[in-house]
This record gives structure tokens, C-alpha cells and sequence, in this order.
């Protein structure tokens, strides 16, 4: 219990970490503030209970003595409230310079079985919407919170002087309210959960709906009517959690507000009691009744929405060391560590290698061997699921937990830093990322040592040269369509400005997994003379996943995989000659081609 009540200190913990000089300054000022009241009531009633004297003796000094005190204690908290919204203006950017950059670096580092599952996206933005926001409100409702208490204290202590039965009577009588706020705010923050699937379903709905990516497939498909009406489901269902939540909090927020009348009423009682008995005197008891009731209306209002809001953030808190937990790959948000380049590439051997994904129980690699050579260009063949891009993902190190094991030049490849694959392997992927950069700030990305020079061949080799020369601005120019004179490529385009980006990286092994899928046959049979074009030239090694038989037959070696194992490999013509598996595919793929394409193989 106790672990739980304390468990916001973390926020203060935090708050430290980012600046403890301006978190102190902060927590000083907030301790000042919550002293004020008690002080001013004290003030106040000293004033009231000097005014019969003043009166009968016709001595304003003392009366004008104790209103300067009253006029100092305003002029302290004005002094307060304007030094804290300075202070805290700088804390808050204190919080944005260190805990952003730590949560995308934590995001960058995460193990890729997290990155695949819906729960961890759900986690992930929760957390990471606004992590500095999130902890900024957590340690000021902190303080808040410590404030009222301090600022109660201080009035009770000053109750307590006449009467402790007094004082702790009234003190028992904010019990139900604290219990009812807590039991609203974690209802709320519970709420927010179940909401946050519906919420990211319906902003990628609406991106759908919205965006200039699929405008013109909107525009020709005209789908979205159909995809409105998933919008307004998943939106009808974060309201209908919103509401649910937001009755429930109002109602029990006004009886709150009940309870604080009743309270007040009781409170005054018990302060008349104490003057008639004479254990107060009446400039207390006005003095006292009037901080009450000014505090008691405005812990109205935000004592229920402060104490709802400490129960979220002990839940946030919890999501917070969910994601610390976390497992992460060290140095994997490090930049290529390129000396390893200088360790030519001699062999790369998969020794028996089972895979299953996480949360599944079916074996995507099964009993997996093969020896990789330098100079050669690899092709991976095979159904949808037979585990080819399985093998690009354990290769760079996507997935560590599998048996058997995977040699690089003679050593276990989980021995090879995370910095120094990225350096040693280049990649490219299916889903590549068109960045809306120049040209040439698109090729230094993740090679920012590339030359003016350097970036040229790289056009030439990739047969898109006479395009950038034909830019605006040439290499300068910016693709995409973010600035008003961007230019956008065609579909082809953007596959050899990806594939110049993986060729930039002088790596010593490349990879390519289904870089043509989106590709016609034709622009695909060019990426691919490119790939061997270039690769021949440098004598790389290439080892690239296709569905497309007629691009593997490029290949110097075509390995066929089935059911997670090879079960055939050698060149096109051996392999067709073996009339065997990769012959039936290839008879089957043709044929379609013939009948359906009018496309020869």
C-alpha cells in the first residue's frame, strides 16, 4: 500500500535528474507559497482582534503595523507566483533537452520483437506522446498536492492551539473526499487505456481519408465512404469511453462538492464552539472561517481533478517502467562503427539455425544451413512464409533468440556489435522510405562522409545521373512534396535513389529483401541489372530475397527454401535441369505471365 501511495516520488526523482537547481528552486518556492495562507490568517486575525483597541484607544499604529504585515504576505506571493512561472518556464525546457532525446533513444534501441506487436505500440504512446508534459504535470501535481497539505497543516495547527479534538475532527472529515478522488482518477486514466486502440485506429482512418498519399487511389477507388464508416466506429467508441468515464467523474465531483459545503458548515460549528467556550478569540475564528472558506471552494474545484490526476500518474508511472523494462540492443541507436569494414568479407555460414517468432509456436526456420562466399550474387527463392526474409532479420541482428548458430568470417555473429552490422551489412528493404530531402542529403543519410564526386557515380552507376542533372536545383533539389519546388519521382526513381543510399555504404555485404515488389517486370529486370551491373563491378557480395524467378536467374546462386530449410540450390540452368522444385515454380510463374501479362519470362 505504502509502496503504491509513494510511488509518484519517482516524478520528483526525475525532475532532479533533468536539473536539481531548478527543481530545488521550484520545490523552495511551492513550500513558500503553502506557508503563506496559515501566515495571513494569523495576520489577519491579529488585525481583527487589535481593531476594539484601535477603536477605544484611538492608536492607528498598531492597526497600520499589522496591515503592512497583511500587505507584505500579498506582495510575498505575487513575488512567488511571478519568480515560479520563470523558473518553471526554464525547468520545463530542462525536461524537453534531456528526456526526449533519452526516449528516442530508448525507442531506437528496443529489441525488434517489441516493435511488431500492437500492445507495445499502445504502450509507446501512452508514454512517448509527450514524456516531458506527462512529467512536468506529474511532479507539479506533486507539488500541488503537498501545498494543500502544507496549507492545511498550517490552519489546523493554528485550530489545534485552541483545540487538538478540533482539529483532528475536522482533519478525519477530508478523508472521503481524498478516497473518492483517487477511485475517480484511476477509472480515468483506465479509460484512457481502452481508449488509445480505438483513438490510433481512427487516426490512421482519417489518414486514410485525408492524406495526399492515397489521394489517388481515394480519388479513383472512391472508398472513402466505406473507410469513413470505420472512422466514425472507432470514434463512436472512444466517445462512448469518454463519456462513460466523464459521467462518472462529474457525478462523483459535485458530490465532493457536497461534501466540502457540509464540511465547511461543520467546521464553522466547531470554531463557534471554541469561542463561546473562549479557546479562541473571535479574530481568529473570522480569520479562520474566512481562509476555510476561500480554501475549501477552491479544493472544490481541484482537489478531486489534483487527486484524480495523482492516481493517473501513479499509473503512468507504471507504464513508464514498463517501457524501461524493455529489453533493448546495446548500441544499436550508435552509428556505424565502419572500422570493421577493413576486415574483408571471407565467409558467412548458417550452422543448423531454428527460428520461432515470438508469441507463435510454428518454426519459421527449421534445421537451416547454408555457406554464404565473397564475390557472388545470392538469390533466396521460395513460397510466401518458407522464412527468406526470416533469414535477412536474423542475419543484421533484427532477432537474437535461435538455436543453431550464424558464423561471420569465422565468429558467431552475435559477437559482432550492433554498430559494427550496421557497418558491415547494407540493406534494403521492401517498404524503403521516400524522404522528403534534396537528393543529395537523401544519399548521406547514414553515409555522411559521401563526396559531390562520390554522390555522381553513385547516379551514373544507378542510371538516374541525367534525371538529378535534370532537377531544378539538381542534387540540391528536394524530393518529395513537403516544400513548394520539390520535385517527385516515379516509383522506379525512388528504388535507385534507395538503392544508390544502400550502394553508398561501402559496406562489405548487401542485402536487398524484395526490393522490387512494387516494381512492373520490366522496371524490376532493370533494378536487378543494376544490382548485378554494380555488384560485378566492385566485386560485392549480394545477397537479395525475390519472388520473382525471372530476376533470381540473375543471380550467380539461386537458394531455394521450403517449409524454413533449402531444399535445392545452384544456378538457374542447373536448377531447371534438375526438373525439380524451383523447375515447377518457374514453369508455374511462367505460364501465369504468358495468360495473364502477355509478359515473356
Amino acid at each position: 500500500m505504502f509502496i503504491r501511495i509513494f510511488k509518484n516520488v519517482r516524478y520528483i526523482v526525475l525532475a532532479f535528474r533533468c536539473n536539481r537547481i531548478l527543481t530545488a528552486g521550484i520545490i523552495l518556492l511551492r513550500v513558500s507559497s503553502a506557508i503563506l495562507p496559515p501566515l495571513q490568517t494569523l495576520a489577519i486575525a491579529g488585525l481583527l482582534d487589535a481593531l476594539p483597541s484601535v477603536i477605544a484607544t484611538k492608536n492607528v499604529t498598531d492597526a497600520f503595523m499589522r496591515l503592512a504585515v497583511i500587505f507584505a504576505v500579498f506582495l510575498a506571493n505575487y513575488l512567488i507566483q511571478v519568480i515560479s512561472r520563470l523558473v518553471i518556464l526554464r525547468f520545463n525546457m530542462s525536461l524537453e533537452n534531456k528526456l526526449k532525446p533519452e526516449l528516442v533513444g530508448k525507442i531506437n534501441r528496443l529489441a525488434y520483437k517489441h516493435i511488431e506487436f500492437n500492445e507495445t505500440y499502445d504502450l509507446l504512446e501512452r508514454v512517448g506522446e509527450d514524456l516531458p508534459a506527462a512529467v512536468q504535470n506529474g511532479f507539479m501535481n506533486l507539488l500541488d498536492i503537498a501545498e494543500i497539505i502544507i496549507s492545511i497543516t498550517g490552519l489546523f495547527v493554528i485550530i489545534g492551539s485552541s483545540s487538538i479534538l478540533s482539529a483532528l475532527a475536522c482533519l478525519l472529515l477530508v478523508v472521503p473526499v481524498v478516497i473518492i478522488a483517487r477511485k475517480s482518477g484511476t477509472e480515468a486514466y483506465e479509460v484512457s487505456a481502452q481508449i488509445i486502440p480505438f483513438a490510433r485506429k481512427a487516426k490512421y482512418y482519417k489518414y486514410m481519408l485525408s492524406s495526399r498519399e492515397t489521394a489517388l487511389e481515394r480519388t479513383l477507388f472512391g472508398f472513402s465512404t466505406k473507410i469513413g464508416k470505420y472512422w466514425n466506429t472507432e470514434t463512436d467508441q472512444k466517445i462512448k469511453l469518454d463519456y462513460k468515464a466523464d459521467k462518472k467523474i462529474f457525478i462523483r465531483s459535485k458530490s465532493i462538492s457536497i461534501v466540502f459545503v457540509l464540511l465547511l458548515i461543520v467546521m464553522t460549528l466547531l470554531l463557534l464552539l471554541l469561542v463561546k467556550s473562549g479557546s479562541m478569540t473571535t479574530g481568529i475564528c473570522i480569520s479562520l472561517i474566512i481562509s476555510l472558506s476561500v480554501l475549501i471552494h477552491t479544493f472544490s474545484w481541484q482537489l478531486s481533478r489534483m487527486l484524480s490526476q495523482y492516481t493517473k500518474n501513479e499509473l503512468f508511472v507504471e507504464d513508464l517502467a514498463r517501457v524501461e523494462c524493455l529489453t533493448e540492443v546495446p548500441e544499436s541507436d550508435l552509428n556505424p562503427d565502419v572500422r570493421i569494414n577493413d576486415m574483408p568479407f571471407k565467409s558467412l555460414v548458417f550452422d543448423h539455425v531454428s527460428f520461432i517468432y515470438p508469441q507463435s509456436e510454428r518454426e519459421v526456420l527449421h534445421d537451416f544451413s547454408l555457406q554464404i562466399y565473397p564475390g557472388k550474387q545470392y538469390a533466396f527463392v521460395g513460397r510466401n512464409g518458407c522464412g527468406k526474409s526470416t533469414v535477412v532479420k536474423l542475419l543484421t541482428g533484427l532477432y537474437q533468440e535461435y538455436s543453431g548458430s550464424i558464423i561471420l568470417n569465422g565468429r558467431d555473429i552475435n559477437l559482432y556489435s550492433s554498430a559494427e552490422r550496421k557497418a558491415y551489412f547494407a540493406v534494403l528493404y521492401q517498404e524503403y522510405a521516400k524522404y522528403q530531402l534534396t537528393l543529395k542529403e537523401q544519399l548521406r543519410l547514414g553515409n555522411p562522409d559521401l563526396t559531390d564526386i562520390q554522390i555522381d557515380g553513385l547516379l551514373e552507376q544507378m542510371g538516374i545521373a541525367e534525371k538529378a542533372r535534370s532537377l531544378p536545383r539538381g542534387t540540391d533539389t528536394p524530393l518529395g512534396k513537403l516544400e513548394t519546388d520539390s520535385v517527385d519521382l516515379s516509383g522506379g526513381q525512388w528504388q535507385l535513389v534507395a538503392l544508390a543510399r544502400s550502394f553508398g555504404r561501402k559496406a562489405n555485404l548487401f542485402i536487398f529483401d524484395e526490393p522490387a515488389a512494387a516494381l512492373d517486370v520490366f522496371a524490376e529486370n532493370q533494378l536487378y541489372e543494376t544490382i548485378r551491373r554494380y555488384g560485378t563491378s566492385g566485386r560485392m557480395t549480394t545477397l537479395y530475397v525475390t519472388h520473382r524467378l525471372a530476376a533470381a536467374r540473375l543471380a550467380d546462386e539461386i537458394i531455394v527454401m521450403d517449409k524454413g530449410r533449402v531444399v535445392e540450390q545452384g544456378t538457374h540452368d542447373a536448377l531447371l535441369a534438375k526438373r525439380a522444385y524451383y523447375a515447377e515454380m518457374f514453369a508455374t510463374q511462367a505460364k501465369w505471365y504468358r495468360e495473364h501479362k502477355g509478359e515473356p519470362e
